[in-house]
């Protein structure tokens, strides 16, 4: 089992651990087990001054994750637990763009978000203007889950912690949002402008709430220059959203692509992961360049949809700092919600999903 730097015996947490991680010292033994793969990364100072003397302007860039016990042995096969995740950016690029514990800690007390949460624990899903009738209409056999409550039931799990509410449906047109959108020159379908309608949505978070995801049959695009969106959020604003992602015009073939008819087991898999990737993002959460995580940025619906649905250890000592779970419950709440899902919509997704959680359950009970 992987132990931190600074174990139960008191031995001290190294620089790396530190940035990467935060401090560690009230961390249960799940924790420890599963932040200590993260210490395993290299991490490199660079410095501002030519002689590489201490100034106090130095950063750290972590460039390397890898570490040879990232698996663990379930019901007589080999798990991978976390994949360090593998790209070509520069020393230069990293230090611009990845995101250590410590970098996300400022930029959260800088925007007073944990003054924020300590007093509005409500996560509101907005649902925008209507909806085909198999989306209304739908109801979980097992259940008298209606979609959006489906949805739901996913996010209390995902941010464990948090109370997560469903609000009723908001008319765009009728209340005279003012939002841009166009025709794409590939498929000929209308698609909103991001921006505005997460600026929009961010009016309708009640008191209590700490942020609100919009969620839009309409396609959504991010600026004039570029095609397609699932979805966006801003960590400022408190506010996103996404859409079923219908027509990618990278992906789509006039006469071939059709648009979405029913509610099965690829749509379900879209939704939570783009409403849980935006929601984090919403939790000052970037884009993750440790591993292969959820928090990972993506080029395509394919691409997005081929990432892992749970977060890698740094992600998740960021999510669990802000919000405050219990690792192994939120784990086991997550796989009593993807059992039942794969139940009644089985896929290869939901079943490795499934499979991932029972190794990790089973390796941190060791």
């Amino acid at each position: 089992m992987h132990r931190l730097c600074k174990s139960k015996n008191g031995k001290r947490h190294s620089k790396k651990c530190q940035s990467l991680l935060g401090n560690l010292k009230q961390i249960d033994a799940a924790g420890w087990s599963v932040y200590g793969i993260a210490c395993n990364c290299s991490l490199n100072t660079t410095y501002s001054s030519s002689d590489h003397q201490p100034t106090g302007n130095e950063s750290e860039v972590v460039t390397n994750c890898g570490h040879p016990n990232t698996e663990i042995v379930f019901s007589g096969r080999r798990q991978k637990t976390f994949v360090p995740l593998e790209h070509k950016k520069s020393e230069y690029q990293l230090k611009i763009e990845q995101q250590t514990y410590r970098q996300w800690k400022a930029v959260m007390e800088l925007g007073f978000r944990f003054l924020k949460i300590k007093f509005k624990r409500k996560v509101y899903i907005q649902p925008l203007d209507d909806f085909p009738n198999f989306i209304k209409d739908f109801v979980f056999k097992s259940s008298t889950t209606n979609f959006f409550q489906m949805l739901k039931a996913f996010m209390e799990s995902f941010f464990l912690g948090m109370e997560v509410q469903v609000l009723p449906p908001v008319d765009t047109v009728r209340d005279k949002w003012q939002t841009r959108s166009r025709f794409h020159n590939i498929t000929g379908k209308k698609q909103l402008l991001v921006t505005d309608v997460y600026k929009q949505l961010r009016k309708y978070t009640p008191r209590d709430g700490y942020c609100i995801l919009g969620i839009i049959w309409t396609d959504l695009y991010p600026r004039e220059d570029l095609n397609f969106v699932l979805g966006e959020a801003s960590q400022g604003d408190c506010s996103g959203v996404m859409s079923f992602g219908r027509f990618e015009p990278k992906s789509y073939q006039e006469g071939i692509s059709a648009d979405i008819e029913k509610v099965d087991a690829a749509l379900l898999w879209k939704m939570i992961k783009v409403m849980s990737h935006e929601t984090c993002h919403m939790f000052g959460l970037a884009h993750c360049l440790f591993y292969e995580c959820a928090m990972n940025e993506s080029k395509s619906v394919k691409e997005a949809l081929s990432q892992p649905l749970f977060l890698c250890p740094v992600c998740l000592r960021k999510l669990q700092r802000v919000v405050g779970f219990s690792i192994q419950e939120r784990y086991k709440k997550l796989l009593d919600y993807l059992e039942m899902l794969g139940s009644e919509f089985p896929s290869v997704e939901f079943e490795d999903s499934v499979q991932w959680l029972k190794s990790m359950l089973e390796y941190l009970d060791r």
